[in-house]
C-alpha cells in the first residue's frame, strides 16, 4: 500500500548506527502524548540517537495534535506512515464511507 522509500532517511538511520548511535523504533503511540513523553524520557537520548515511528502517532488517545507537534518539533524523531495517517484524509472525503474507517480501528 505504502510504496515510497526515503534513502535519505535510511542512509541517515545507518550513519548513526554506524558511529555507535542508537535507533529506537516505536510503534501505535495512537495519540497518547503523555505516555509518547514518558517513553522519550526514559529513553534519555544521546546527542545523534533517533526515534523511527513506525506509524499510528494519531487517533484513540486525547492529543494526537500534540503528537504530531512532537515529532516535528525533533529532528531525530522520524516517522512511517501507518493505516490511520493514511485513512484519516480519505475520511473527510465523501467517496468514502466511515464503515471503511472504522473496520480497521478495531
Amino acid at each position: 500500500m505504502f510504496r515510497r522509500r526515503d534513502e535519505q532517511l535510511e542512509m541517515r538511520l545507518q550513519n548513526a548506527l554506524d558511529s555507535g548511535c542508537s535507533v529506537w523504533v516505536v510503534g501505535d503511540i495512537h495519540g497518547h502524548l503523555d505516555a509518547f513523553e514518558n517513553l522519550l524520557e526514559q529513553l534519555e537520548l544521546a546527542p545523534g540517537d533517533h526515534v523511527l515511528c513506525l506509524g499510528d502517532l494519531i487517533d484513540r488517545g486525547q492529543d494526537s495534535a500534540g503528537v504530531v507537534r512532537r515529532v516535528r518539533q525533533s529532528e531525530n524523531i522520524h516517522t512511517i506512515m501507518g493505516n490511520h495517517e493514511w485513512f484519516a484524509p480519505r475520511v473527510v472525503r465523501p467517496r468514502v464511507r466511515g464503515s471503511r474507517w472504522q473496520h480497521h480501528r478495531r
